[in-house]
């Protein structure tokens, strides 16, 4: 069945079609232009916004939806639908969760919880009604990670390995106190214990066996054609020397310096969508707004808020910091190249797979009314008004009550 979308302002990557038609068919875009196009199933949006589906590259929200308390364990395949339904809702149809090791942290982290995630997620993926994808993140301190890792890439169950570095007084922890801080409120450690590991972590991180675990996975990773990125960038050095070993993805650096050294070298260079909507770092790190002025960021992600790339395109548009192709393209098909994927994902092109977007706004809030994934309608969401008026017109319309 063909499904024709008619009647909205279908944003492309370079322009936008206002009033145009989008078709459906066989899972990809068959056409996207002005025209009328003759479908079985035709869907008036009167004015919507029609946008390709969001694609985030880093997400760690299924750790919160796996583990909403501390020890409170939920099972993968509950916690993944309960997380699919928000993705959904925000316009991400394709996801890259987040998943990583780090000693000290939430139980979710540690190595056996996060070698059985990594399994189960893969076991899961035909099930979904998004695509799901497996960001491994490498913590070059948490050698204990690095074979099972190197197994899973071996094994075509990792399709993103990034590398950062968390040992405290560099990166994203050059002041100590902030990691002592997030032990403990986020974490419930107590402060004599958090400085414990704190100190464990930078005996680590001096270890002289940590480059060559990261060359053994970064050369499996390229021969397994992943794409590869580095992690908290805190100097154009560090940029320089991620390169040189193959990285080409920067996520979250630190200052606007490193960001700009990373689009110098050609990188992709990955920030947080939830640090332009709040207008800062929580780590006291770079705000993004100002790297995006300077050119010097191609991709957002939501990080850890599922609902922030959508919130962020908007506040970008509407603030006149951009055009809203430009600001779309951020979000869609920038992060599709920095992986590789975007000759089926990332644009409202024809021939593309039909992921779309139908968003509304509402007295200034974008909100996603309707999401298709290959063709197929995944959510439909209309707004109702349920003020009490209007409820009392439904009853003697529809006759409700009687």
């Amino acid at each position: 069945m063909r499904t024709g979308i008619i009647g909205g302002n279908i944003v492309l990557d370079d322009r936008i079609i206002e009033n145009g038609s989008l078709v459906l068919e066989d899972g990809k875009i068959a056409y996207a232009g002005e025209k009328w196009v003759d479908c079985e199933r035709l869907i008036e949006v009167h004015g919507a916004w029609v946008l390709p589906g969001f694609i985030d590259l880093h997400n760690d929200a299924i750790e919160v939806e796996a583990e909403p308390r501390p020890g409170a364990h939920i099972p993968l395949e509950i916690a993944l639908s309960s997380l699919e339904s928000k993705l959904i809702s925000h316009g991400i149809t394709s996801i890259y969760h987040s998943f990583s090791c780090i000693e000290g942290k939430r139980e979710i982290r540690a190595l056996d919880f996060i070698v059985r995630n990594i399994e189960a997620l893969n076991s899961l993926k035909t099930r979904a009604l998004i695509r799901h994808f497996v960001h491994a993140r490498y913590d070059i301190t948490e050698t204990e990670f690095a074979l099972p890792l190197e197994n899973f890439i071996h094994q075509g169950k990792v399709d993103l390995v990034s590398f950062m570095d968390h040992t405290p007084g560099q990166g994203q922890y050059k002041n100590i106190q902030v990691l002592v801080d997030y032990l403990m409120h986020h974490h419930d450690i107590p402060e004599d214990q958090a400085f414990k590991i704190v100190e464990e972590r930078m005996k680590k991180g001096g270890s002289p066996a940590i480059f060559d675990h990261i060359k053994s996975l970064i050369r499996a990773a390229l021969a397994a054609g992943l794409p590869i990125a580095s992690h908290d960038d805190d100097s154009p050095e560090k940029v320089r020397m991620m390169k040189d070993l193959g990285v080409h993805i920067s996520e979250f650096p630190i200052d606007r310096e490193s960001a700009k050294a990373a689009k110098r070298e050609g990188m992709h260079v990955v920030c947080g969508a939830p640090n332009v909507l709040r207008g800062g770092s929580n780590s006291g790190n770079m705000r993004v707004i100002d790297a995006i002025r300077d050119g010097s960021v191609d991709v957002l992600c939501s990080d850890y808020l599922p609902g922030a790339m959508l919130h962020t395109v908007f506040k970008l548009f509407r603030s006149g910091e951009m055009q809203l192709p430009e600001a779309v393209r951020m979000v869609s098909l920038h992060p599709a190249h920095a992986v590789g994927i975007h000759e089926e994902l990332g644009s409202l092109h024809e021939g593309k797979a039909g992921d779309v977007l139908i968003v509304q706004e509402d007295k200034g809030f974008p909100f996603v009314q309707q999401v298709f994934v290959e063709g197929d309608l995944v959510l439909d969401r209309r707004l109702r008004d349920f003020s009490p008026h209007t409820r009392l017109q439904e009853k003697e319309v529809y006759g409700y009550g009687r």
